[in-house]
This record gives structure tokens, sequence and C-alpha cells, in this order.
């Protein structure tokens, strides 16, 4: 035979769980610790992630202002030295004295003046790489030759006059004045000669 046991008790309450009871006290008070703690630990790591991108930040800038520095440093030590300024000025007057002279030559109409043709034309033949002449004066009055021009030094000079009177025009000739100025790139110079008289 079978018997059935009934376990309800209708006189039974069910317990809950009462906030201000102790019990619930303490469980809340767990939680509470529980998530202070949860956003603290959140706040701490979100804190050294800002703190380690604010290190590499300033280190970039660091590195960048380094780069800035040095190239404002090599821009200022760009400077054009004075021998290459003063190599650049000695080609300039040689061009614009060749210049000078080869308009000379042109504007000379050689029908009309042969001989002052050949004259210029000689002086060109006798310029050198290392020398050149700025003016002429063809004195046919007092039979002089006054040539004024600049050289690379002082040693140049006697072989450019030394040219000259290797030429046609004026074999012979004989310059009996020479002053030289000197200075660290470059040699200027005045010289006079005499010549024999015009056919």
């Amino acid at each position: 035979m079978k018997q059935r046991i009934n376990l309800y008790r209708p006189s039974k309450k069910s317990k809950r769980l009462q906030p201000l009871s102790l019990v619930g006290s303490v469980l809340i008070a767990g939680v509470s610790v529980t998530l202070v703690l949860a956003i603290g630990l959140a706040l701490q790591l979100y804190a050294a992630a800002q703190n380690d991108q604010m290190a590499a930040l300033q280190q970039q800038n660091t590195e960048l202002t380094a780069e800035v520095t040095a190239l404002e440093t090599a821009y200022r030590q760009r400077k054009v030295h004075p021998e290459i300024l003063a190599e650049q000025e000695r080609i300039k007057s040689q061009i614009a004295a060749r210049s000078n002279l080869q308009g000379l030559l042109h504007r000379l109409n050689a029908a009309e003046s042969p001989q002052y043709s050949a004259y210029l034309y000689d002086l060109a033949i006798a310029a050198q790489k290392d020398s050149w002449l700025t003016a002429i004066v063809l004195n046919t009055a007092v039979k002089e030759l006054h040539l004024s021009g600049e050289a690379l030094s002082s040693a140049a000079v006697p072989k450019l006059l030394e040219e000259v009177v290797r030429t046609d025009s004026f074999r012979g000739a004989q310059f009996n004045t020479l002053n030289i100025e000197t200075d660290d790139n470059s040699a200027r110079f005045k010289a006079v000669a005499e010549l024999h008289p015009y056919e």
C-alpha cells in the first residue's frame, strides 16, 4: 500500500532578503566595495595608458625639437666661403674684360683703320688664362702703350707682357713702367711701354 507524504506546510512562511537586516547590509556593502574597487582599477589602468601615451608624445616632441635645432644649425653653417666669392668676382671681371675687348674688335672697322685693328687683335692673341687686360690706351702722339689688367698672381703679369712684345704689332716694345697691387686672391697691374714709330 502506497502512502503519500505531504511536505507542504501552509503555516511556514518563505524567507526574503531584508535590506535593512544585518545580512542585507553586509551584502550591499560588499557589492558597493566591489564596484568601487573595479571602477578604481579601471581608472588606474586608463590613467596609466594616458601617461604612457603622454610620455611617448613628449619623447616624439623632444626628438622633433632636436631635429629642428640640427637643421637650423646646419642652415646657419651653410655660408659661402670668401675664397669662392673672390673666385666668382675674378671670373666675372675676366669675362667682362674679354667681352669689352671683343666689343672693341667688333666695333673697329678694319677697312678704315687696319693698323689699330691689328694692334687689338695681337693684344687678344697675347691674353693668358691666368691674366687679362681691362683697359688699353694706345697713345700715338707720344708712342706709348698703356695697359691695365688683372691676374691670379703677380707672377703671371710678366708672362702676359712678354707675350705682348712677341706679337707682330708690338715686337721690340719696352715696358718701362710696371705697377702691381696684390691681395690674397688676385693682382692688379698697370704697365706703360715705349713703342717704335708707326709705319
